[in-house]
């Protein structure tokens, strides 16, 4: 029998520098992917711990959706990865960040009005003053696109552009509410290549990269559990619009929950801790880069309320609201959400 190493060994001996640790890694990869070709999976767990370079090594595990569903793959060695700089070190930025947000959160903050009436802490300000600062030192060829900096346009001319909500959720974290989160996409040509979301409250960090998979972690144990919800099928959705009543035809058939951050509800959706999230209008570029590849990754959909794909970095960042739907959701009640999703867009609302 050939083996995939006696398949790899006459073609990597001609590659110059091609090492023999290199070859097994490959060989390992080449028959694990041959075993997953069936289904992509759609879970997966924490990546391994970064080593001294700021580079992730050792082999990624995702949960096969087979028979036994807890049979694991290693599928590629992460330091392949073109994009592992950039994660390792919006990783850090963010841990740090997120520190500073629970600090100030606990020593007391200052909380303003914006023009749109909008609430906007120091906190906030603080948050995307030291993302700002790490990214932009990292990479600085990138663009900028934060809800806390004012925008030049200088992005536009950018191909890659960071897509910054430092705290996506301000209400909530005004109230002590463990639902804000830090939310950070690297958007290239339109499309989410990296993408983050991270509840220091909680200690979960959400992460993916374009084609390398989803997954979630606690980077530090917190007081406060994880979101949990046994309620199925559970969607979550904006407190205001299920208050005023646009989720009534959609209620009989599944239980809307509200919660006061889009990016943390599609991070949820993503882990499988919830099935749908909706917003029916309204919404800007970031509080959803980050999300709509997170769900992507992790096997669902994410569009408008209308259906349409997202391209992010325009020139105008508003949005017409959001529809995420995990992959777990049963088709027919995948059908409801989308033909009640359909049936809102039509449907103008002020919120506050």
């Amino acid at each position: 029998m050939v083996t995939a190493s006696d398949f790899f060994s006459p073609m990597w001996t001609s590659v110059p520098g091609g090492s023999p640790a290199l070859r097994e890694c490959l060989c390992f990869n080449f028959i694990v992917i041959a075993a997953c070709t069936r289904k992509r999976c759609a879970g997966q767990v924490p990546p391994p711990a970064p080593n001294q370079s700021g580079l992730c090594s050792g082999a990624k595990t995702w949960y096969g959706e087979e028979k036994d569903r807890f049979r694991s793959f290693a599928l590629m060695d992460r330091s392949c990865s073109t994009m592992d700089r950039e994660l390792s070190l919006l990783s850090e930025a963010m841990q740090q960040a997120g520190r500073e947000a629970l600090r100030l959160s606990a020593a007391g903050f200052d909380t303003y009005t914006k023009a749109d009436h909008s609430p906007v802490t120091s906190a906030d300000l603080a948050v995307n003053r030291i993302l700002h600062d790490r990214l932009s030192a990292a990479f600085p060829d990138d663009g900028w696109l934060s809800e806390e900096t004012t925008d030049t346009g200088e992005r536009l001319s950018r191909t890659r552009v960071w897509i910054v909500d430092p705290i996506d959720g301000t209400r909530a974290f005004v109230r002590g509410l463990p639902e804000y989160c830090l939310s950070v996409a690297l958007v290239d040509q339109g499309s989410p290549v990296v993408a983050a979301i991270f509840n220091p409250s909680t200690g979960e960090f959400f992460s993916a990269i374009r084609g390398g998979g989803f997954r979630m972690q606690r980077v530090f144990e917190s007081a406060l559990p994880p979101f949990a919800s046994e309620e199925r099928p559970l969607a979550l959705v904006n407190p205001w619009e299920l208050r005023v009543g646009r989720f009534e035809g959609l209620e009989p058939h599944v239980r809307c929950r509200p919660i006061g951050s889009i990016a943390y509800a599609l991070a949820l959706v993503a882990a499988g801790q919830a099935d749908a999230a909706i917003t029916l209008s309204g919404g800007n570029e970031w509080d959803i880069a980050a999300g709509v590849l997170l769900i992507e990754e992790s096997g669902g959909q994410a569009t408008t309320p209308a259906g349409q794909p997202f391209a992010f970095n325009r020139s105008d960042p508003t949005l017409s609201g959001t529809l995420a739907i995990g992959s777990s959701l049963p088709a027919p009640v995948r059908t409801l959400v989308l033909r009640h999703s359909v049936a809102q867009t039509g449907t103008r609302s002020t919120t506050p």
